[in-house]
Parts: C-alpha cells; structure tokens; sequence
C-alpha cells in the first residue's frame, strides 16, 4: 500500500521521506492515515508470505485403500506375509525385487511397480554388498507409517505361461506384529491376513538348525498357527524357512512343524529359500522362483464372503421383483 499522510503539503508518497523529517514507521500523522484507511473497511496490508518447501506425492508403500484399484480390474495377487523380526520377510522380497529387475528369477519379468522408491529404499544395504564383505543388516528394518495398517509393496509381472501380466502385492510390516500375535493374542493388526491369496509363515532357518534355539522356534512356529487358526478357522499356506545360505534344516525338524499344524488343520507347504547367498554353493535367491510361482499359479486361499450369510427368518418372502425398465 502507498504511504499517505495527513498534511497536504507532505510529499511522502511520491519520495518516501517525511517533511517533518519523521521515521516512516513513527510519524504520527502517517500512522494516523493508516489507521483511517484500515478502518474505513479496506484490507490491511498483506504479509509477505511464509517460503513452503516444493511437496511431491508420497512415493512409499501403498495404503490397504489403494489396492482396490489395482485388484478390482486387473488379475492380481496378495502375498499375506507373516513373521518374527528376524525371520527375513523384507529380505525375501528384496531379494524377488532385485532378481527380477536384472531378469534373473526364472520364469517372471519385471513389467512395472506403483512402490520403486520403497523397494530402492529398503534395498539400500542389498546393493552396498562387496565382494566377501557383506553388509551386517541386508535390508532396512521395517517401520510402518500406521500402527495398525501394513504399506503394501507393488510388482507387475509376466509370468510365464501365463496369458496377461499378474499384479503381486506384499505387505512389508514389523516383525513385532507377529510377535505381539505370538505373546498376546494381539489381532487387531493382522486384519490384512484375512484377505490374502496366499500366506507365507516365514520361518528363521538358523534358528531351526541351532540345537539351543530349535524348540524355541519350534513352538513359536506351532503357537503362530493356533493364532491363525483361531483367527481364520482352517487354511493353506506357504512354510517359508529362511537362511537356506547358512544351513538346511533338517527333514525331521521340517515334518514334526507340519505334522502340527496339519494336527490343526492347516496345511503349510514347505519352501526353502537364500535371499542372499554367501558365496558357498548355495545362490542368492534360490528357491524364490518356485515359492512365488507356487502362490501365483495356486488356487487363491478361500477368503471371507463379501456377504456373510444370515439365518433365514420364518415368513418372510418377496412377492415379486420390478427389474429395471
């Protein structure tokens, strides 16, 4: 706004200096022109406006709401993964990333992903590998941005054999999830599980194989499934054991885990993976190729209806229906 002032014979508009010699900002009769501007209804003066750094859409994970787009028009798949902190479930699907962006995972191609970013992200420590120096931690520890809801991780693939491109989503949650099932019964956070395709229960490898770790694991394989089973009555899934790199567990370890659950009825088919191999015989990656190809080209799991079923109520009947004209 242009300075005015009281007197007519001030020249302060056109010059910027008072004739009283007065500070532009302590001149009593400038001050006082302000004032009868501003009350006479007219806006103040605007401040200059606060810098607002550039913001850009959110490149993370995808939200449970966004995969309705994704599943309603497209042939898709939900992986619900499930397991303790060090069970390497984010490793697993690093490694499925990494392989398939270099067409290295037999049988798939890479033909797009709605979550590059988050998957370049916790894959930080995977490329920072050298040779016979790898990195202590593979892969980020994951965070979830929800305390109750997972960020899914997208891949489209061509699979093959397969007529059109698979849309596979993946939750990446905190292993203290699991933990939290396991120790408390704690569900309310593990709601995605009900509308999974497929579930991996991933399995620690090392811990199945260490004689002073192997019940303990053991029983925390058997108690997750009563968890499940309680919360989704019978299921099949994926027993995916982790580490295969550093040992094999053993055939009998593997039977008495599944003999249990099947106890339960839930049927666990068993699958030992590498996420990364260590430079011995086993490759980084081995056993993902049929892992996935076994939950893609499988039935999907059967899922709660989308209507659950009412008991019928005695005397009530429709008399006709008016379809649309």
């Amino acid at each position: 706004m242009a300075l005015t002032c009281r007197r007519p014979e001030c020249t302060v508009a056109q010059t910027g200096i008072c004739v009283l010699n007065n500070a532009t900002d302590k001149c009593p009769e400038l001050n006082g022109a302000l004032a009868d501007v501003v009350s006479e209804g007219l806006p103040p003066v605007l401040e200059e406006p606060i810098p607002v750094s550039a913001r850009f859409p959110g490149s993370g994970t995808l939200a449970p709401s966004e995969l309705s787009e994704i599943t309603a028009k497209s042939d898709s798949r939900i992986i619900g993964i499930i397991g303790t902190p060090d069970a390497g479930k984010t490793a697993a699907v690093v490694s499925l990333y990494l392989l398939i962006s270099r067409s290295r995972l037999e049988g798939f191609e890479f033909a797009d992903s709605k979550t590059l970013m988050a998957f370049e992200d916790i894959s930080r420590g995977a490329r920072r590998w050298n040779a016979n120096n790898p990195p202590t931690q593979m892969t980020s520890h994951t965070q979830s941005r929800n305390d109750r809801q997972p960020g899914y991780l997208h891949l489209r693939l061509a699979v093959e054999g397969h007529g059109t491109s698979m849309h596979v989503l993946f939750p990446d949650v905190p292993g203290e999830w699991t933990t939290a099932l396991i120790e408390n019964n704690r569900v309310d956070r593990l709601e995605y599980i009900r509308s999974s395709d497929d579930i991996w229960l991933v399995v620690n490898g090392r811990a199945l194989v260490d004689v002073n770790n192997r019940l303990k694991a053991m029983n925390e394989v058997g108690l997750l499934v009563r968890r499940l089973k309680a919360m989704l009555g019978t299921f099949a899934g994926k027993l995916v054991v982790t580490h295969l790199d550093a040992e094999t567990v053993s055939a009998d370890t593997l039977e008495k885990i599944t003999k249990d659950a099947a106890q339960q009825g839930v049927t666990l088919e068993v699958h030992q993976i590498a996420s990364f191999g260590t430079g011995g015989k086993v490759k980084a990656g081995q056993g993902l190729a049929p892992l996935l190809r076994a939950s893609l080209t499988n039935r999907p799991r059967d899922k709660s209806p989308f209507w659950s079923t009412a008991d019928r109520l005695p005397g009530r009947a429709f008399w006709s229906y008016r379809g649309a004209p």
